[in-house]
């Protein structure tokens, strides 16, 4: 099977969507019959047995000629069997008879547009039209194709719901202690891993934090859109360090000696942080939202995720809980989920969509 990949999240240092796209396609490529790919990348990334093409241009103009005409063109003298976005978004102008399958993470810009940025609220619905030309949409979880159910009811038949996984190669180092002297970490933390913008909620960890002036707050990720204020007082407080994005061997570290792992989040897809979290035997806090609840399952404690006092006392009381039995229970948790398993049902859903294209012919 000859696959296009459209995955322009997907850089040398990923998270998020691009996390999962790498993953995906580093498991499809070690299958016992590995599809022939070409993968349209924001860089080349490396990728074994994938052909690499540029999703993205070099300035503005020439960006938005890969979106309307570049890459269409590429594809058509590619002549794939099937195209799989690794997001629901789409390039226009690729052949109306080649089967597109696309990965539906989420529907924040229906569910919680006023967490978006204006160019993304703009654009929200213009990027729609992917999920409209899919013979199959991926959904991350059940909770994301069940808002898909609800907000398009005839398009509930082409939904699959195929989880995503821990990051494989987070390890906790054997120079830990080093690397935390380092990062002139001393005491206790906690920790939060996640891009700083509104629907990560950290302005109600930070109130908390400034609460709790005895624990220090470590966040790990790059700073998003519309947290100036979120960020102004962030730095106001002593016992809140912001060290961008970090690399698997220092995040390792962080989270095998943190004293909890805590996510605010008011809305997800799925989730990838706290599963990493767990998978490394870290406690995870995590707000009670339904994906939360989805995935983490019984492996986390929750509070409510509008009430900082309740984050606060949930804090103190995770600090005291039996930490041997929380790793144990978060390890089984993250050992459920596998890259592996999802990328097989991938390759079968992409199968599926270039079959029935055959049969048609």
């Amino acid at each position: 099977m000859k696959i296009a990949v459209f995955a322009r999240s997907l850089w040398r240092k990923s998270t998020g969507r691009g996390a999962l796209a790498r993953e995906l396609l580093e498991c499809m490529v070690r299958s016992p019959d590995p599809p022939e790919i070409d993968l349209f990348a924001g860089e080349e990334v490396g990728l074994d047995r994938c052909r690499f093409h540029r999703a993205r241009g070099t300035g503005l103009l020439s960006d938005v000629w890969r979106v309307f005409r570049g890459i269409a063109g590429e594809v058509k003298d590619l002549k794939p069997d099937v195209f799989w976005g690794t997001t629901h978004f789409l390039p226009r102008g690729l052949p109306p008879d080649l089967p597109k399958v696309t990965t539906l993470l989420d529907l924040v810009w229906k569910d919680h547009p006023e967490t978006l940025g204006r160019p993304n609220r703009l654009a929200s619905g213009w990027l729609e039209r992917g999920l409209w030309e899919s013979s199959r949409i991926l959904c991350i979880s059940k909770f994301t194709r069940d808002r898909l159910r609800a907000t398009w009811p005839t398009l509930a038949d082409r939904a699959t719901v195929i989880p995503l996984a821990a990051n494989p190669r987070l390890r906790v180092p054997g120079n830990s202690a080093e690397i935390l002297a380092n990062l002139g970490l001393k005491g206790d933390y906690i920790l939060n891993v996640d891009t700083f913008e509104p629907r990560k909620n950290l302005r109600l960890l930070l109130k908390a934090m400034s609460r709790l002036p005895q624990l220090t707050l470590v966040h790990c990720g790059p700073v998003g859109w519309n947290v100036e204020q979120d960020l102004a007082y962030a730095r106001t407080l002593a016992n809140v360090r912001l060290l961008g994005y970090v690399d698997e061997e220092r995040l390792g570290a962080l989270y095998a000696h943190a004293q909890s792992a805590v996510f605010p989040s008011i809305y997800e897809g799925f989730h990838l942080a706290p599963l990493d979290a767990l998978s490394l035997g870290t406690p995870v806090l995590a707000s009670d939202i339904p994906v939360h609840r989805e995935v983490l399952g019984d492996a986390a404690l929750y509070f409510e995720a509008g009430s900082a006092g309740d984050l606060e006392s949930k804090i103190v009381a995770l600090a005291g809980a039996d930490r041997e039995r929380l790793a144990d229970q978060g390890r089984k948790r993250a050992a459920t989920y596998s890259w592996d398993t999802s990328a097989r049902r991938v390759l079968e859903a992409l199968q599926g969509a270039a079959s029935r294209r055959d049969a048609t012919t």
